[in-house]
């Protein structure tokens, strides 16, 4: 009896490590991270590194980055997005406002934006 409920434990604490470890090397959100909490949960705290985005986010302030929303659609314009820069080997990410997509003319005249010769009101 007790070797039996031995096993039993083992195989309860067993299988949850074993489909953890498996969800990890799958990364189901296809993400370039190695951070465990976006291959697995799919969501993963930021700190605000630079002031760049200072009338949305100030430097210092913590954000929580979700896979979530993209694994449906692709961003779209306005949405604010944490990314990695190709080639850059830091893997700090950055933070921008995304104000177009591929296809899209964007111009910046006298301080003001233009997306497709029409100006963004913001």
């Amino acid at each position: 009896m007790k070797n039996k409920l031995g096993k039993v434990l083992f195989v309860l604490a067993f299988c949850p490590m074993l489909f953890i470890v498996s969800v990890y090397f799958i990364n189901p959100f296809n993400t370039g991270s190695y951070d465990p909490r976006l291959r697995i949960l799919g969501i993963s705290p930021y700190r605000v590194a630079s002031s760049a985005m200072a009338q949305s986010y100030q430097s210092g302030e913590i954000v929580l980055a979700s896979l979530w929303e993209y694994s449906a659609h692709q961003p779209q314009i306005n949405d604010v997005i944490l990314y990695i820069a190709p080639g850059d080997m830091s893997g700090v990410p950055y933070m921008s406002r995304i104000i177009g997509r591929g296809g899209d003319s964007i111009q910046m005249i006298e301080g003001k934006l233009y997306r497709n010769d029409k100006m963004v009101k913001e």
